[in-house]
């Protein structure tokens, strides 16, 4: 993995290991699935994950590998996790600096009508959900510590959007 600074500059070459074990900031991202309506696809991680277990998510979470850009992170961990292929579109990105996790993450989003053939070893559940009832998701919790800040960005992305559809 890519250990990087708060500005994304890669310093360095890192295990994702170590990375979560020394507190190192390294490249993750998502991937927001959206269908016509607009309902966006959440999850509930599985119980058997190492950090967020059984928390709220989006569709796609990834770190990105060495050597890979976000865009093909996204891409390879899209299909991956989900079963979609396609080219999701960046939307702009955060950093997560606060423990357990320290990343530097990018949002895309991919329009996608489903279905997801959801990845049982990373997810207990899955569906598309209005926005209202995403904000009710991450209100209630718990969800991983970048589902609200991506939210964030895709909501103040998507609000023309969504008024057109």
């Amino acid at each position: 993995m890519h250990h990087v600074d708060r500005e994304d500059r890669v310093i360095g070459r890192i295990a994702r290991s170590e990375a979560h074990r020394r507190g190192l900031l390294h490249r993750a991202g998502c991937v927001v699935v959206r269908n016509r309506q607009g309902d966006v696809f959440v999850t509930r991680r599985s119980g058997t994950k190492s950090i967020f277990a059984s928390h709220w998510d989006l569709a796609c979470s990834f770190h990105v590998s060495w050597g890979e850009t976000y865009a093909e992170a996204a891409e390879r961990e899209l299909l991956e996790e989900t079963g979609l292929q396609g080219k999701p579109q960046e939307l702009g990105g955060f950093v997560v600096d606060e423990d357990p996790d320290h990343l530097v993450v990018r949002v895309y989003v991919l329009d996608h009508e489903g279905p997801l053939q959801l990845d049982p070893v990373e997810f207990e559940w899955g569906a598309f959900m209005t926005q209202a009832e995403v904000e009710d998701k991450l209100a209630e919790g718990p969800a991983t510590s970048w589902f609200g800040p991506a939210w964030t960005i895709y909501t103040c992305d998507t609000v023309g959007d969504r008024a057109d559809r």
